[in-house]
């Protein structure tokens, strides 16, 4: 649906359990993967993965995060449209009840328990982990009944904005968990940057979608970076102050839809050691197996050089030879003067062993 109004929704997101390990990407996984694919540069001073699915008909849909604490599903929407539509070409946007499926079998959020004025018990927010495992494992319905599923999922330091612009490039957008100040509210509804102001620490969370950024700075060691995330069903600017501080994670996830178009092949082996340690992690498969050598061909088999075979003289009838060897004898002598190999050369000697026979009276 068509956000006509910038209007904040409902927070939802479930505060990280400090103590559940976490699969994390480090600059040497981005290093590996970029040795791996030249052509993609040290971070650019700035990149925008979010402005052509704004400028859609339908731009990013709020996905039911203005009645439901379901921050975290809504943002999964919103990358699932940007993925698709800069990896695929070909924009693919979810449902809010496959969305809300996937709040519901993770939380135990229930529909049917909402009250009359409008709260629900059941209705408690997403740990962001919680999510990105779901999504992973069971996935997202799309409505062509195909399931969205990603291949892994990793958290990165957000205070490493070189890291950060590295990893936008590679994989796409990141889903950041915030803690959520009230004052943030009033700046979105009122359309104005989030920038640090004086007030209460916030004790609530949300998740929000990171596809912008602008690196100050050298983009090798930037000083700073403002983005614009997106949330409610809108765009937002974020000063580096306010994402500095409020940050709680930002994860990343590696799926083939992005890998169609934008230059890093998840099987390839570079991802070999990231799968590796989310195998171990996990106890699951490693979901980046080492791709199969694809064997050398054959090396081709010399071509035969025929064997020069000497003329054979036509032979003279003598006493040994009838006429009808003397008749065969002529009729073969153009076929013996002709150069042979294999089967044939073996017959040419055979012939001509059998004339010198003849001649020989043996």
């Amino acid at each position: 649906m068509t956000v006509s109004i910038r209007q904040a929704g409902k927070r939802g997101l479930v505060r990280r359990d400090r103590d559940r390990p976490t699969l994390r990407l480090t600059r040497a996984h981005v290093a590996a993967l970029k040795a791996a694919r030249t052509k993609i540069p040290t971070p650019r001073a700035s990149v925008d993965d979010i402005s052509q699915v704004a400028a859609q008909g339908d731009g990013y849909p709020m996905y039911d995060n203005d009645r439901l604490g379901c921050c975290v599903w809504a943002m999964v929407g919103h990358a699932i449209q940007v993925q698709t539509l800069l990896g695929l070409r070909s924009e693919v946007e979810v449902t809010a009840p496959a969305l809300i499926k996937g709040y519901s079998d993770v939380t135990g959020y229930d529909p049917h328990q909402e009250r009359p004025d409008g709260s629900n018990p059941t209705d408690q927010g997403t740990n962001m982990a919680d999510a990105m495992s779901y999504w992973r494992k069971t996935g997202i319905a799309k409505p062509d009944g195909t399931k969205d599923k990603i291949l892994a999922y990793a958290e990165v330091d957000h205070t490493d904005r070189e890291l950060v612009a590295d990893c936008i490039e590679l994989f796409g957008p990141g889903m950041q968990a915030v803690l959520f100040p009230d004052a943030a509210m009033d700046q979105f509804n009122n359309g104005e940057e989030w920038a640090v102001v004086p007030g209460p620490e916030p004790d609530e969370g949300h998740a929000i979608l990171k596809a912008q950024y602008a690196l100050t700075g050298d983009p090798s060691a930037p000083t700073a970076m403002s983005s614009q995330d997106v949330t409610w069903g809108a765009v937002q600017k974020v000063s580096d102050g306010w994402d500095q501080k409020y940050t709680d994670q930002l994860f990343f996830v590696i799926t083939r839809d992005w890998f169609a178009a934008n230059g890093v092949d998840p099987n390839g082996e570079a991802a070999g050691a990231l799968g590796e340690e989310f195998a171990v992690m996990t106890g699951e498969p490693n979901p980046f197996p080492e791709p199969v050598p694809t064997p050398a061909p054959p090396a081709p088999s010399p071509t035969p050089v025929p064997v020069p075979v000497p003329p054979t003289p036509a032979p003279t009838p003598d006493v040994h030879m009838d006429s009808a060897d003397v008749t065969l004898a002529q009729a073969l002598r153009p076929w013996l003067n002709e150069r042979h190999v294999g089967a044939n050369e073996k017959a040419v000697r055979a012939v001509d062993a059998w004339l010198k026979t003849k001649q020989a009276g043996t």
